[in-house]
């Protein structure tokens, strides 16, 4: 049987406290010690743990501890995988049993190599449990070494081929995905993403293509779920005989709507994939969590899989499913008449530019003045119309950024007034039938912008518009100019599309729809997600117009100076659709013109400098 230990007996004991030792000056309801520094404390009993009985006089005494022997390993072995206490392993080992010894064994308990556990209650190690942490201990000497070696070229800028493994955590820190870095510490570099992909750019460990917004986002670059429940016994309005236009972008993978017209009445036609992703499916929980299509410059990740497009994308193939939206205007372009179906349609791709050459012909024509009609009446409501710079931005596959502007065809205006149309019309309609829908409302913003704005004029009242919302309930749209509105054309790739197309394809087949709660929760979750979606669009295209900046040190381009504070002012780049902010020029007024050109580029912090001067 083990002692668990003796009495304190008093003044001159050696006792542990918090792992250190100490010396019993006094006792009573507590007890009086002194510790390594010569200052005494009073203590409880049983926060001290006895070592040696004494008499020690000075903790100094400790420091002539009993030269290792042969005894001690005599003893370990004696003992392998046995218990003992610190006198008769004291006794045993250094063939003594005084206040040196005793400490000598707590060391040997602290450095854990021989032995565990307290000090009367000890295990010594079996041979093979002190070979293998033996063996650890070395493997990380020699890691210490080589983490030394790899600092030492770190900071002389000398590093090997290996050593680009060692920055898996800075990437990590880069891409969100953790909120420290064992090597920005130890280079005394801040821990954040902006400050790792600097490192990682400084070292070569990354360059200036690697867009770790993805990442940061928390954004999956393939939807997980194929659809797998294409219904096939939808009854289907035939409307092939009329000629429908899908207008889209040249290089567009996934037409989601087209146009036609019949007599007066003209239809938009939207791809019906929610006659294939039902609601709580796991294409439909998939395309939720995204919320949106992600369109970045050098990949686009689709809401839905792949396949979704290729089997519902308006013209990809002869004949196509959907969901068709049928609208007559009255004589002041407000929409009087709206018919929903699901149908099969024959669809022609052509792009804008083929648009606008096509317009001055049938049925095009007439599907662009009745169009224009709308458009009045919505202006007539109060629609505002902003006309700020876009551009497109394409990375080719040898990483060359290139930025071009979109030109504003009137065809492009005639497919938004076509698609607003549809929208207007969706939620028309829903309300007449009481059909549970999510609604787009926005606000009016006080004041008005003038008929023939400026550019600054525009800008500023952009930064007054209040962001839509979705709601249950339909209400005004200020921005478009209606009175009530949905977003029903994208459902490929926009999810509050899809769950509205859900809720008609329901109502049209007789099925039971999703009440208001589940819907608001969806809509508003897939909402919000899609903003998210946004906000990465908005990093990424800012982060390759600055490597756009980078491959072209020598850009100077005119910009626009669009607000003024106190010491700073916001300048516009139109060609490159950029704001910056500049130091104030003494002088300059808001609408006034400066030419910029490049000084520098600072990738990871999303940030440029330009040399500014008047024209």
């Amino acid at each position: 049987m083990i002692d668990s230990g003796m009495e304190i007996t008093g003044k001159g004991n050696l006792v542990l406290y918090k792992a250190k030792p100490a010396v019993i000056r006094q006792t009573g309801a507590k007890v009086t010690i002194e510790l390594e520094t010569g200052k005494t404390v009073s203590v409880r009993p049983k926060d001290i743990t006895l070592l040696h009985p004494g008499p020690i006089q000075n903790l100094k005494e400790l420091s002539s501890a009993p030269a290792a022997s042969s005894e001690l390993e005599a003893a370990c072995e004696m003992l392998y995988g046995e218990q003992t206490n610190i006198q008769e392993f004291s006794e045993l080992a250094y063939e003594a049993w005084t206040p040196s010894s005793a400490w000598e064994v707590i060391r040997l308990l602290g450095d854990g190599l021989l032995l565990s556990g307290e000090p009367w209650e000890i295990t010594v190690h079996t041979e093979e449990v002190i070979a293998q942490e033996r063996e650890r201990r070395q493997q990380k000497a020699a890691q210490q070494q080589q983490w030394e070696s790899f600092i030492e070229r770190l900071r002389t800028k000398k590093l090997e081929a290996e050593d680009t493994a060692r920055f898996f955590d800075v990437e990590n820190l880069a891409q969100g995905h953790t909120t420290s870095s064992r090597i920005l510490k130890e280079l005394g570099i801040k821990e954040d993403a902006e400050h790792a992909h600097a490192v990682l750019l400084k070292y070569g460990i990354w360059d200036d293509h690697v867009n770790p917004h993805i990442a940061r986002f928390g954004c999956t670059t393939e939807p997980d779920h194929p659809l797998s429940e294409i219904a096939g016994s939808i009854e289907r309005v035939d409307l092939t005989h009329l000629s429908s236009f899908a207008i889209d972008d040249e290089g567009n993978t996934d037409p989601d709507d087209a146009i036609s017209i019949d007599g007066d009445r003209i239809w938009v036609h939207v791809a019906d994939v929610a006659s294939a992703v039902s609601p709580g499916s796991p294409a439909d929980l998939s395309a939720a969590s995204q919320g949106a299509t992600l369109y970045l410059p050098e990949i686009t990740v689709p809401m839905l899989h792949r396949e979704s497009a290729d089997l519902f994308g308006l013209g990809l193939q002869e004949l196509s499913p959907a969901l068709s939206f049928g609208v007559r205007l009255d004589d002041e372009g407000h929409i009087h008449d709206v018919q929903i179906c699901r149908s099969t349609v024959r669809v022609t791709r052509i792009t804008y530019e083929q648009a606008q050459q096509a317009v001055t012909s049938s049925p095009l024509k007439e599907i662009d003045e009745l169009l224009a009609r709308y458009q009045q009446g919505r202006k007539d409501f109060g629609a505002i119309e902003l006309s700020l710079p876009e551009v497109r931005i394409r990375v080719r596959e040898d990483h060359q950024v290139e930025i071009s502007p979109i030109v504003t065809y009137p065809s492009r205006e005639l497919v938004s007034n076509a698609m607003i149309m549809a929208g207007e019309a969706a939620a028309q309609f829903a309300s007449s039938h009481q059909i549970p829908f999510p609604y787009a409302v926005q606000v009016p913003p006080e004041g008005s912008l003038p008929e023939q704005a400026s550019l600054t004029q525009m800008y500023a009242f952009r930064r007054q518009l209040k962001p839509s919302e979705v709601r249950l309930s339909p209400d005004v749209h200020s921005g478009l100019g209606v009175a009530a509105y949905s977003r029903v054309t994208s459902p490929l790739r926009r999810y509050v599309d899809l769950l509205a197309h859900q809720q008609l394809g329901a109502y049209l087949s007789g099925e039971p729809m999703m009440d208001d709660q589940e819907l608001l929760y969806k809509a508003s979750t897939a909402f919000e997600q899609a903003k998210q979606t946004q906000r990465l669009e908005r990093a990424a295209n800012y982060q390759w117009k600055l490597v756009y900046l980078k491959q072209h040190p020598d850009w100077e381009g005119p910009g626009v100076v669009v607000e003024i504070r106190k010491n700073t002012c916001t300048v516009l780049i139109p060609s490159l659709a950029m704001e910056t902010q500049l130091p104030l020029i003494h002088g300059i007024e808001i609408g006034d013109q400066v030419i910029l050109s490049v000084e520098s580029v600072q990738i990871p912090y999303q940030s440029a400098q330009f040399a500014v001067r008047l024209p």
